[in-house]
């Protein structure tokens, strides 16, 4: 007889303070995560205007609306009206094509309390190239590097369109706009919305995900970034991860001069071919830092002088008088915030020169300090700008410390690989050429992030670097132009736009590693009261016993899972597991250094954790998750079913994995890095099997004849045709418009 299995349940693997962080991270409203309640099954979130959205009518609850029959229905949301009567209405403009309305494509009020509703907008590439070509419009040029290749495979032609629709075009699409801005939104959080995405799309994300992970891991690695760099190298013979392999392929045939760590390259510029430009190396998400704006810092003193030390000492003088002064025109960038000093606020302005005084910015030296960032152009003719700079204050530095102060470089659109970097200027550089446009607000809303963050449940993976902290000022940078008259498309002194995130120091290249505790917690903590009544109440329970042994405690680089709640001294959104990365371990003491994934504890910062007093779990490890070698889905489901269970016999670290999995995919998203892409083939089968089960519910004719068993199932999805028939085979005796049936039981026999 086999031993018996300890039934543990582990406090808080999934509760409502997940579930709201989540969701809020997705850019769902406060206001509407407010009325979200624990077990809630349908929705009342409401829908952007512009968006597509398919409603499921049932004529029993919308007596008002004249359908045909009851079912699914797609249309338009054209306007919210407020709240009345607990109600939540918006105007729907039907298609057409579904007859929604008496067949006329007339606008509706649709409570959203009363119906399930989802997005609908589907990207087809191969549709929009018709229209296009029938229209005699011609297809977007931004394509560059691996954008084009991608456009010969399904998912690559996908990706491209997803990244030019956010493009302002002529032929303005809202709906796709919206539905690409909240796509984005998600995908940079680890998660697609599993009825719009094809799994070929996840699986290529999943691909460049893995690029994202080997480069924060490996950028430290001087020996890798010199093979890379060398000429003539079998490129082969790294071992890097294939689409990695194929960016630096493609960027070694556009005359790549140097590949930076970064995860950039400097090659000729495709906006002007006479001058160099900066390309990515990875796919770059919306609104993440890509690095520092580094270089030689002249401090405004008055205005127009400058001096190259902050001390009082030195005499200040125009730039025209500085040795290199073309180049400091040329490609010098501008520093301007508010900060406190002395109790006051101060105007902080600067000039950033990344010659370092030299009379031009030479690959050289790009490749010697590896500050890539001053190689940057504008935007053609034609073109978007596609990163903007934002002055950052980190005020865990003292006040007359350099660095206190850093120019940040950040993306304001997603990018493919090879991708070139386009920066805009600003109105008031003195230019002899047409530009292009600005970067669009499209996610603007999005706070700026490191792009070097994991996903949870990517601990196998690794990571070296995450999310920075939000640890400086809030406070606006007024645009305060330079005039010069350089005419080249290099970099100059730009309009800098506000600072609204928080970022720790350094100065070169690439977003700080590490940073100092906050002295004084902000504002934003959490309420431990309210944290308490949404999680389970085993929060209320203060932890006596040990959380482990010297025997068992983890080693420096592994990965684990730590539960935080309010009495463990770090700062946490809601009470619950985190994944962290163990950077040190004292055996003796249990005291351990971790650094977090969650950008959100302990304000993004590292923490010392005594593990003997914490519960914690080795993270879930790719052998369990097989991502690449999963041969049956309907068993990998069966696995993801039974870790949620206690007394299963897998492993705590599933239980922890897999209750946040279950709720992602509650609201029907995906985690496309930790997930095998025939899992969600699988899963979109299923979807549609629910989907179409929810739109017969009240058809009684139909579950008459599926009981009867002469019902047509040529219309049903493929996915609920299978279940029928294997139900049958059970003996099913009745079929519920529930989706349940009566058959034989399995447990009493």
């Amino acid at each position: 007889m086999a031993p018996s299995v300890e039934a543990v349940c582990l406090p808080d693997a999934a509760s409502a303070g997940l579930e709201k962080d989540f969701l809020l991270r997705l850019g769902y409203s406060k206001s509407d995560l407010r009325e979200l309640q624990p077990g809630q099954l349908v929705s009342s979130f409401w829908p952007l205007r512009s968006e597509r959205v398919s409603m499921c009518l049932i004529r029993s609850s919308v007596k008002d609306v004249d359908i045909p029959c009851s079912g699914w229905y797609e249309g338009e949301v054209i306007s919210q009206q407020r709240k009345r009567d607990n109600c939540k209405w918006v105007n729907i403009r039907w298609n057409s094509s579904q007859h929604s309305n008496g067949g006329k494509a007339r606008t509706m009020p649709i409570n959203i309390r009363q119906v399930m509703w989802c997005p609908s907008y589907r990207l087809d590439p191969a549709a929009e190239l018709a229209a296009d070509a029938a229209s005699g419009r011609s297809a977007s040029s931004a394509a560059t590097g691996l954008e084009e290749e991608a456009g010969t495979t399904t998912s690559g032609a996908w990706l491209t369109s997803a990244t030019q629709g956010c493009l302002p075009t002529l032929n303005h699409n809202a709906s796709k706009q919206v539905f690409l801005q909240k796509w984005w939104t998600e995908a940079r959080q680890g998660v697609v919305r599993l009825s719009l995405t094809p799994p070929l799309v996840a699986a290529e994300l999943r691909e460049y995900h893995e690029v994202r992970h080997f480069l924060a891991v490996r950028a430290q690695d001087v020996r890798l970034w010199t093979a890379i760099n060398a000429s003539g190298r079998n490129l082969a013979s790294l071992d890097l991860p294939p689409a990695l392999l194929s960016a630096i392929r493609q960027a070694k045939k556009r005359g790549a001069k140097y590949i930076s760590p970064s995860g950039v390259f400097v090659a000729p510029s495709t906006v002007c071919p006479s001058e160099l430009g900066l390309y990515s190396l990875q796919l770059i998400y919306p609104s993440e830092i890509l690095g520092v704006f580094a270089g030689q810092w002249l401090w405004e003193r008055g205005k127009g002088i400058f001096t190259r030390s902050r001390a009082a000492d030195e005499k200040a003088r125009p730039l025209s008088e500085f040795p290199n002064s073309d180049a400091i025109h040329k490609y010098g960038m501008r520093f301007q915030n508010t900060d406190i000093i002395d109790g006051r606020k101060t105007e902080v302005t600067a000039i950033i020169d990344p010659c370092h005084g030299a009379k031009t910015l030479t690959v050289k030296q790009v490749r010697e300090l590896d500050e890539p960032f001053g190689i940057m152009n504008e935007p053609g003719v034609g073109q978007t700008a596609n990163c903007e700079v934002q002055s950052r204050i980190n005020v865990l530095e003292p006040t007359d410390d350099e660095d206190r102060y850093n120019l940040l470089v950040v993306s304001t659109l997603p990018m493919l690989p090879c991708a070139e970097l386009l920066i805009h200027y600003g109105q008031k550089y003195d230019r002899s050429y047409a530009v292009g446009r600005k970067s669009p607000t499209l996610f603007t809303p999005l706070p700026a992030r490191s792009s070097c963050g994991g996903e949870f449940g990517t601990g196998s993976l690794g990571r070296s670097q995450h999310h920075l902290s939000e640890t400086s000022t809030d406070v606006p940078s007024t645009p305060c132009s330079m005039v010069s008259s350089a005419s080249s498309s290099s970099p100059s002194m730009a309009d800098t736009p506000s600072s609204k995130d928080r970022q720790p120091k350094k100065r070169r290249g690439r977003p700080p590693l590490h940073c100092k505790k906050m002295p004084v917690p902000p504002p934003t903590t959490v309420d431990a009261t309210e944290q308490r009544q949404l999680n389970n109440p085993s929060a209320k329970r203060r932890r006596t016993s040990r959380g482990s042994s010297p025997a068992k405690l983890p080693s420096p680089e592994d990965f684990i899972y730590v539960h935080l709640a309010a009495d463990d001294g770090v700062c946490v959104p809601y009470f619950g597991w985190f994944e962290a990365k163990v950077l040190s371990v004292a055996s003796n003491a249990g005291l351990a250094m971790l650094s977090w994934n969650c950008d959100s504890v302990n304000y993004g910062q590292e923490s010392e954790v005594n593990l003997f007093n914490a519960m914690w779990l080795h993270c879930v490890t790719d052998d369990v998750l097989n991502v690449h070698s999963c041969t049956c889905p309907r068993s990998w489901l069966a696995m993801a079913v039974a870790s949620v269970l206690p007394g299963s016999g897998l492993p705590q670290s599933s239980q922890v994995f897999f209750s946040r999995w279950w709720m992602e995919l509650r609201w029907g998203f995906i985690g496309f890095l930790v997930t095998p892409v025939n899992v969600i083939e699988t899963l979109k089968d299923l979807q549609e099997s629910r989907r179409c089960i929810a739109g017969v519910v009240d058809d009684e004719v139909f579950w008459a004849r599926i009981n009867s068993g002469s019902c047509d199932l040529s219309d049903v999805p493929q996915a609920l045709v299978e279940s029928i028939t294997e139900a049958r085979a059970l003996g099913a005796q009745h079929f519920f418009p529930q989706g349940l049936f009566v058959a034989r039981s399995r447990i009493d026999k």
